[in-house]
């Protein structure tokens, strides 16, 4: 019913990233070599997060625009056209450090996701 990837940036706090963008950053990569300037040849410019992210906001995230231009960016967008059978599907960035404060959002997030999809938690699915 529901993807949620997460990565860590050097940013404060739990942030939703709401836009893929179809863009990759020039760098090179551990081997130098350096990739394709689009994560999907040809694919659409930017894709939205089918995650009900204001919801997630409400439990203690904040909402995003940037995803960054390389490797979360890219994951975020390939997951969204390539698993469009999962209804909500989308990428949360996390601050590097404690751990506590990202295991409660998660668990809050995932009570989220499952009221949006109608599971009753009490059966456990």
């Amino acid at each position: 019913e529901a993807l949620i990837m997460l990565g860590v940036a050097p940013r404060d706090g739990i942030q939703v990233e709401r836009v893929a963008r179809n863009r990759c950053d020039a760098r090179p990569d551990v081997e130098g070599a350096t990739g394709p300037s689009q994560v999907e040849a040809g694919g659409p410019a930017e894709l939205s997060t089918t995650l009900p992210w204001e919801a997630l906001c409400a439990v203690g995230a904040a909402p995003s625009d940037d995803a960054g231009s390389y490797l979360c960016n890219a994951v975020f967008y390939r997951a969204l056209r390539q698993h469009a059978q999962v209804p909500q599907r989308g990428f949360v960035h996390v601050p590097h450090g404690d751990p506590a404060p990202v295991t409660a959002f998660v668990r809050r997030a995932i009570a989220v996701l499952r009221d949006q999809a109608g599971i009753d938690q009490s059966m456990g699915g």
